[in-house]
């Protein structure tokens, strides 16, 4: 199954991966979350939306436990 995102706040984007996938997503920077996105991607495995965050909007990724953290990159 896939998700498909058209202009999508990053939050509602998180909220929707969060629901299909045990490990969860979390948005450490409040400033992320009116990012928007746009594309498809599997519902079950967030690996190809995080590139597309790390590549696109520079942000990194950390996983702790059962969550991934996601933040801007330091400058």
């Amino acid at each position: 199954m896939c998700s498909i995102f058209q202009d999508a706040p990053l939050r509602e984007v998180i909220d929707e991966f969060n629901r299909y996938n045990r490990q969860q997503l979390v948005i450490r920077d409040v400033s992320l979350y009116y990012y928007h996105i746009s594309g498809t991607f599997p519902s079950a495995d967030p690996s190809r939306m995080l590139e597309l965050l790390r590549q696109r909007f520079d942000v990194t990724t950390q996983r702790d436990g059962d969550q991934i953290d996601i933040t801007r990159t330091p400058m």
